[in-house]
């Protein structure tokens, strides 16, 4: 806990510098791996967090806006392991999965997301 606080701090701030450089323009983050988008939103918005980013940060925002337009009908997530492949969403064919729900869930409460859909219950009510 005391051990080397600056150099500790500091790669902490370069790694959230490093981090929130890979955002792309539609607000998510490429895991490069199976369901890469959904898992690597969950991973970054916990990370972030975790490193002191405030949660009122554009990064943030930017995050829940593309998680939330992936959200199926049924209020679960579905993502195929081809998004790993064609480096974009690629929705499952089988609809939402539990995992993928779980992860955008709490990426959407890692983003301090609460606004509710226009049922006027919120997107994490309905993955729930």
């Amino acid at each position: 806990p005391q051990y080397r606080t600056e150099d500790v701090n500091r790669a902490i701030a370069e790694g959230v510098k490093c981090v929130k450089s890979k955002q792309l323009p539609d607000g998510s983050f490429y895991g490069s791996w199976a369901n890469c988008f959904t898992y690597a939103g969950w991973i970054v918005s916990d990370a972030l967090l975790l490193a002191g980013e405030a949660p009122t940060s554009p990064v943030f925002g930017r995050l829940s806006t593309f998680t939330m337009s992936k959200q199926n009908e049924d209020g679960g997530w579905g993502e195929d392991f081809n998004s790993c492949v064609t480096g974009m969403y690629v929705p499952n064919p089988d609809g939402s999965q539990v995992v993928n729900t779980a992860w955008a869930v709490m990426t959407l409460i890692f983003c301090n997301y609460d606004k509710p859909s226009p049922t006027g219950v919120s997107a994490i009510e309905r993955g729930i």
